[in-house]
């Protein structure tokens, strides 16, 4: 039987781990080929199929807590958890769902601004679905993108060794700044953030997409593990790494790179950075022999990164310890997005 808990309290966002696990994954479990060499895992966000000649990465993700430029970021997100595999993601399936009564010109512009992004990356979009549908208040755009990876190069989240060094890859938060300066503009505003922060901050929106330089790492070996920053930030995506591998984590708030333009806009609302929506960026395991050869690869493609903690020993549980000058926090289960947690307050709750 259910519990109805989750939705006395209103839920916004990504299910809690305990509950993915006892309503979804559990039930997941239907015919099992012996092609699939990763199926569905906490942590672990594109599945890993054996085709023979080579292995295909697969992820599906759906865009519902951001409405500027959906059909790009669907693109970027899709592709982002395919290329931390070490696949360059090559075909897309999209799928769109407008409000009943949207204008034709909307889901041209989604699927003009989709197609463009998926061009600029390579991407051929090979199928999908276009509904109108009731009870619907802002278009959702899903995109399922696939990718192929040699034999015996597919990276896993759960790859990370203890001693490996977590690296930080791509500044925290982008996303988030992106979202809070179009979806909550006027609330930004009345906060105090200037109108010039604020288109500063939209601008940001072209460095959402980490394929490059994840392939680029995945190329010369370099990592045991990554895994793409996106909804509870940089604090869930080092949760799922410590609960694919098995292995505490423990990290630095202060060596945590963001830009100046993301701590002033997401600090004005009072949003924690580490807690924020983050494609843009990604968290990379590294065997301290050879960190020195990766820090001389980022510089070289010109990426901001920070080497923030270190891989722990093996945990029962998934933990990740925050050190600040404040203390130590320390993480058991995935925060709650600070972008969900702006979305919750803006509308009430109806359960249903």
């Amino acid at each position: 039987m259910v519990k109805p808990e989750l939705y006395e309290g209103g839920w916004v966002g990504k299910l809690p781990t305990d509950e993915l696990e006892r309503l979804v994954l559990s039930r997941a479990k239907g015919f099992v080929r012996l092609s699939t060499v990763l199926g569905p895992a906490v942590g672990e966000d594109a599945a890993l199929i054996d085709l023979g000649s080579c292995i295909l990465a697969v992820h599906s993700d759906p865009i519902t807590e951001a409405s500027y430029r959906a059909g790009a970021l669907a693109i970027d997100v899709a592709s982002n958890d395919v290329a931390t595999r070490g696949a360059r993601p090559a075909w897309a399936l999209l799928d769109v769902l407008m409000p009943a009564g949207s204008r034709l010109s909307s889901l041209a512009a989604i699927m003009e601004d989709a197609s463009n992004e998926a061009r600029r990356l390579g991407i051929e979009i090979v199928g999908g679905h276009t509904e109108a549908a009731p009870n619907l208040r802002t278009p959702i755009v899903v995109a399922t993108v696939m990718g192929c990876a040699c034999r015996g190069c597919a990276l896993r989240t759960g790859g990370a060794k203890t001693g490996d060094m977590v690296v930080q890859v791509g500044p925290a938060a982008l996303e988030a700044t992106v979202i809070v300066a179009t979806d909550f503009r006027e609330q930004a505003l009345a906060k105090g953030v200037s109108p010039e922060d604020l288109d500063a901050a939209v601008s940001l929106f072209s460095r959402l997409s980490v394929v490059n330089y994840a392939l680029a790492l995945a190329e010369r070996g370099l990592v045991t593990g990554m895994h793409d920053v996106t909804e509870g930030g940089l604090i869930g995506a080092l949760y799922e790494l410590s609960a694919a591998s098995g292995k505490e984590v423990t990290v630095e708030r202060s060596r945590v790179k963001a830009l100046d333009i993301t701590r002033r806009v997401l600090g004005a609302l009072s949003l924690d950075l580490l807690k924020s929506m983050g494609s843009g960026s990604l968290i990379a395991t590294v065997p301290p022999q050879r960190l020195e050869e990766l820090e001389a690869l980022l510089r070289k493609l010109g990426v901001e990164y920070s080497v923030i903690g270190r891989v722990g020993e093996a945990s029962e549980r998934p933990m990740v310890r925050v050190i600040s000058l404040a203390g130590e926090e320390a993480y058991y289960s995935a925060p709650e997005d600070e972008i969900a947690r702006l979305w919750k307050g803006r509308s009430a709750w109806s359960p249903s």
